[in-house]
C-alpha cells in the first residue's frame, strides 16, 4: 500500500535522479563536477531531514538515513564504459500493523518496481524499432502485449534482494516501511531473455527470433561487471 507522503517523495527523487543519471559515475572524483557533487550532497541532506522530520528512521544496527541514501544514489549512477547503468534500483513502500509484514511487502514492491522500470525500457526500444519500420504493425501489437505480463513474470524469477535503503516509521498502530533494492543489470538482462523467450515462443517463435535479431537485450546495459 503506497502512502501519499511516499509518492510525493518518490516523485521528487525520480526527478532528481533523471538529472543525476546524466552525470558520469558518482564517486569518480575526475568525472563529477564539484558543483554537481555539491548539489547531490545538498539534496541527500535535505531528503534526510525530511524523512527524519516525518518520523522515519533506520533499522537498529543499520547505517543512518543519509549514508543509505548516498549508497542508493551511487548505485543509480554507476555505469560501464559505454554509459550503461550497472544497476536498476527499485523503490517500494508498504504499511501494516505487523512490522515484518510491512517490511516484506515493501521489499516485494521494490522488486516489482525494478521489473516495471526494465519493462518500460524494453517497450521503449520496441517502439523505437517499430517507428524505424523494423517491425510490422501486427508484430508491434504482439510485442506490445508483453506489457504487464513481462514485469510480473520477471519478478517471479528474481530473488527479493538485499535492501540498500530501509527506513521505517512506527505510528503506534501500524508500521510504514520504505525500501530500495539494487538489482544487477546483467542479472536482470539474463532473466529478461528467459522471460521474453517464454512469452514469444508461445505467441510466435519466428517473431521471437526476429526480436532477438533486431531489438535484443544488449541495449539494456548487460555487462560482465557485477557486485
Amino acid at each position: 500500500m503506497k502512502t501519499k507522503e511516499f509518492k510525493t517523495k518518490t516523485a521528487i527523487i525520480l526527478i532528481v535522479s533523471c538529472f543525476l543519471l546524466q552525470l558520469p559515475a558518482y564517486g569518480n572524483n575526475d568525472g563529477v563536477d564539484r558543483k554537481d557533487a555539491r548539489q547531490i550532497t545538498q539534496f541527500i541532506r535535505k531528503e534526510t531531514r525530511k524523512l527524519t522530520k516525518d518520523g522515519f528512521r533506520a533499522e537498529i544496527g543499520a547505517p543512518g538515513i543519509e549514508w543509505q541514501l548516498r549508497q542508493s544514489f551511487e548505485k543509480q549512477l554507476m555505469s560501464d564504459e559505454e554509459g550503461n547503468n550497472l544497476f536498476v534500483v527499485g523503490v517500494g513502500s508498504a504499511v501494516s500493523g505487523i512490522q515484518n509484514v510491512a517490511r516484506r511487502h515493501a521489499a516485494s514492491d521494490a522488486q516489482i518496481d525494478a521489473c516495471t522500470q526494465l519493462e518500460s525500457k524494453i517497450m521503449g526500444l520496441i517502439e523505437t524499432d517499430y517507428n524505424n519500420r523494423l517491425y510490422s504493425r501486427n508484430e508491434f501489437e504482439t510485442l506490445s502485449r508483453m506489457k504487464g505480463v513481462f514485469s510480473n513474470l520477471l519478478a517471479q524469477t528474481l530473488p527479493i534482494g538485499t535492501p540498500i535503503c530501509t527506513f521505517y516509521k512506527d505510528n503506534g498502530k501500524y508500521y510504514d516501511f520504505q525500501i530500495r533494492i539494487a538489482y544487477s543489470s546483467r542479472t536482470m538482462a539474463e532473466r529478461s531473455k528467459m522471460v521474453i523467450n517464454e512469452i514469444l515462443s508461445k505467441e510466435n517463435d519466428e517473431l521471437r527470433k526476429k526480436f532477438e535479431r533486431i531489438t535484443g537485450l544488449d541495449r539494456l546495459g548487460s555487462t560482465e561487471r557485477e557486485e
